[in-house]
């Protein structure tokens, strides 16, 4: 080997072959070939994803199955084989499991079954996706999906006491404080 080698530039190589004997005169005699080399894959590159930020938001009561994002992820490794190009996608902890749900083949990111997301508890998310080769060794790289939660009104607003109790003067002036009365909301 006279040069590096990569099958991801060149799967091939020809190599021109001359053999010389070494006869005496009248001439020397020659003969030519071939040789076709094939370059075999090594596991050499890391999967890509492009982005490898992603930005989603979802509405604290989607339905279980949502589609909240979908990687878009490579291996640039030229395996015929399919496997040091082959990915694998995962969810690493702990925010999100249980909530949310990678396809290990697809890396579409899923809002999962339990728990329901709720929005006053918990308004983000920042879910760490692992996206590794079959090759061997493997090699990874790290997605990461930021995932908003968004409120719905859900709950009516309540009096900070059941019942307000105040007094005025018949002859008091227009536009004047009687008493202040106090309401939250707990959604946001």
């Amino acid at each position: 080997v006279a040069s590096a080698l990569d099958r991801e530039t060149a799967a091939f190589q020809v190599v021109n072959v001359l053999a010389i004997d070494s006869g005496l005169d009248p001439g020397k005699k020659s003969s030519t070939g071939t040789l076709s080399v094939t370059i075999l894959d090594v596991n050499d590159n890391i999967p890509i994803c492009s982005p490898t930020i992603y930005m989603a938001e979802i509405s604290e009561d989607a339905s279980q199955g949502t589609a909240v994002a979908s990687l878009n992820c490579i291996d640039n490794d030229d395996d015929p084989a399919a496997v040091n190009n082959q990915i694998t996608y995962s969810l690493l902890g702990p925010d999100g499991l249980g909530s949310f749900v990678v396809d290990s083949v697809t890396g579409q990111v899923d809002l999962s079954a339990t728990p329901a997301l709720d929005a006053e508890t918990q308004d983000s998310y920042e879910l760490l996706i692992s996206v590794v080769d079959n090759g061997s060794p493997s090699l990874s790289s790290i997605a990461t999906v930021y995932v908003t939660i968004t409120g719905v009104n859900e709950d009516p607003p309540s009096f900070s006491t059941d019942t307000y109790a105040a007094s005025v003067a018949e002859d008091e002036d227009i536009n004047t404080v009687i008493t202040d009365v106090s309401a939250s909301d707990p959604d946001i």
